[in-house]
């Protein structure tokens, strides 16, 4: 990442978008989203996605858990469902069509309204 972060940057950022059907328009909305000063930040959280394992913590959470994923995502794909269903027997999962890693900026609208139903049924109110 030192040697040329904006490389290293513009390749995570096609990572992130990789599977959408409109990922240069949704790449350029991504990319420029990040802020310019926030390049040691971005660092700091690609080494830290290099070595977190966050089967730990999702087994060990007490509270409802709520997993979206996205059918075209390639770096969670939509097939580990399984996986996670069996790490986390009550978890929530629901998979997004078309929708890629960046399923939050491509579906903001239909994410929120998935996240409020979710917090509407665990608290009892729906």
């Amino acid at each position: 990442f030192q040697d040329d972060p904006t490389f290293i940057l513009r390749r995570f950022v096609q990572l992130v978008v990789k599977g959408a059907e409109d990922h240069k328009s949704l790449a350029v909305r991504l990319y420029q989203s990040i802020p310019a000063a926030g390049l040691g930040g971005l660092n700091a959280g690609l080494n830290l996605l290099d070595t977190l394992d966050t089967r730990i913590a999702l087994k060990t959470f007490a509270g409802p858990q709520l997993h979206v994923l996205g059918a075209r995502d390639e770096l969670v794909p939509a097939t580990q469902a399984d996986a996670l269903t069996a790490l986390v027997p009550g978890a929530e999962i629901q998979v997004l069509d078309n929708a890629c890693h960046a399923l939050p900026l491509q579906f903001p609208e239909q994410l929120a309204d998935i996240m409020a139903g979710f917090i509407t049924r665990k608290r009892g109110l729906g």
